[in-house]
């Protein structure tokens, strides 16, 4: 018999040699893992327009950049309603894909409040997309997050392009590469991740995750970075060996990815500095820094030249009266976030299924890893071992307070809000990506 295989038994055997080799835990983690999301996406794909979506004008307009190379055209300076001037990004193409989105616009809570019911704005969308499109140069806000983020749309509009489809059907071809995009990341996280798979499971195949992983926004790819950037350091740790040149290079790419999607997800990168030195030495986590470094500056670079955001108040004001009143903006911004489970308790992640769930797995998975052995520790010995826990707990607190922050700068009328009032705009979905985080808060069965 010939030593090589026909083609067809040939993929079977790296199926097999694949599955073989990794343990069963891995296996059944990802396995479930594609076992809810198929299912989840196809019924999102099929159910909910494309432009259903929170900003859709947003999400649309920067992959069409992206796909058709003018993510570095010209910027035109735009004044809103509000009195803010903001950067516009200049497009010229198909006007089918440059406007006519924000009637649309839906919260993430609402549209996967019941996933089952067909959107009933999707004949609206597909009689829109299926008119003639004339060539138009719209100004729409398709910078307010760098593009590399939407690389699997702008692939799918290209896509869908190449083969002639429609736009209704090439825009869907976009979320579907987005959520292939998603799921490679999923499962790649899960194989890394030493421990607390099944919480990666359920973090990734949440309904607020699937929605936006399967449709053109990029908070899906966050979530899905966030938790490889976890397992990539949850590995290192557990591997409790040097960190070599190309573990750095994945986590200066992986970081370096956050920072040009969205900033302040990035502060997981803390983790990698309280590694213990026998694990990263010093030079590398001067390295490390310096990569960061480099790519914040690359990104503030390219937010002074390009980036364009959307405000429902005036900016300046709103920032002007912080500056003067700190004491009210911390009170305000503090105590947002306390609250902010009970505010999301009915929406996105914080339904109470979806809460439950992640507890209920995350206190198994803690009772489950944790040395039988009583020890006393010095306060010194306890920092040490506790030091991927700590370091969560402040990246969770930094991202929280940034966010919080935006949003009352951006979409709240500071000087006639209270300081114990709640702040309007705050979402869900932008909680997301830090629930990776929780996974380091397990200590490894090993002690630092």
């Amino acid at each position: 018999m010939s030593k090589h295989r026909s083609g067809r038994f040939a993929v079977l055997d790296r199926v097999v040699a694949f599955a073989g080799g990794r343990p069963l835990m891995d296996i059944a983690a990802i396995l479930t893992l594609v076992c809810l999301a198929l299912p989840q996406a196809a019924t999102f794909i099929r159910n909910v327009g494309p432009y259903t979506v929170p900003d859709p004008d947003l999400h649309t307009t920067t992959a069409y950049a992206l796909a058709t190379g003018q993510s570095f055209n010209s910027t035109r300076m735009v004044t809103d309603s509000w009195g803010n001037v903001n950067k516009r990004l200049v497009i010229s193409g198909d006007e089918r894909y440059l406007t006519g989105q924000l009637p649309y616009n839906k919260s993430l809570g609402d549209i996967i409040g019941n996933p089952l019911q067909m959107d009933e704005t999707i004949v609206a969308q597909r009689n829109q997309l299926s008119e003639s499109g004339k060539t138009i140069t719209a100004y729409p806000r398709a910078t307010q997050y760098m593009f590399v983020a939407y690389v699997p749309q702008a692939i799918g509009l290209d896509i869908g392009w190449s083969l002639g489809k429609s736009p209704y059907t090439t825009l869907q071809i976009a979320r579907l590469c987005n959520f292939i995009f998603y799921l490679a990341l999923g499962i790649t996280s899960i194989a890394l991740i030493p421990q607390c798979k099944w919480l990666a499971t359920v973090i990734l195949s949440l309904p607020a995750s699937i929605f936006a992983a399967s449709s053109l926004m990029t908070d899906g790819t966050f979530l899905a970075m966030s938790m490889l950037a976890v397992a990539l350091i949850l590995r290192i740790r557990e591997r409790d060996v040097c960190v070599n040149m190309s573990s750095l290079v994945a986590l200066c790419l992986v970081f370096g990815f956050l920072i040009f999607g969205k900033i302040l997800y990035a502060s997981a990168a803390l983790l990698v500095l309280v590694f213990p030195s026998r694990v990263m030495s010093p030079r590398m986590k001067i390295r490390f820094v310096c990569c960061m470094a480099f790519f914040s500056f690359v990104y503030l670079i390219w937010g002074y030249v390009y980036s364009g955001g959307f405000f429902n108040v005036n900016y300046g004001v709103n920032r002007e009266y912080a500056a003067h009143h700190i004491l009210k903006t911390v009170v305000l911004v503090c105590n947002n976030i306390v609250f902010m489970p009970q505010t999301l308790v009915t929406s996105d992640i914080y339904s109470i299924g979806s809460v439950g769930l992640i507890i209920c797995v995350w206190l198994v998975t803690h009772f489950y890893t944790r040395s039988s052995a009583r020890q006393a520790y010095s306060p010194r010995e306890w920092i040490s071992r506790y030091r991927y826990a700590l370091a969560s707990m402040i990246s969770i607190g930094l991202s929280l307070v940034a966010t919080v922050l935006f949003v009352a700068l951006t979409w709240n009328d500071l000087e006639h809000t209270r300081a114990f009032g709640p702040l309007l705009g705050i979402q869900g979905r932008y909680i997301l990506p830090l629930l990776p985080l929780l996974a380091p808060m397990i200590p490894s069965r090993k002690c630092d």
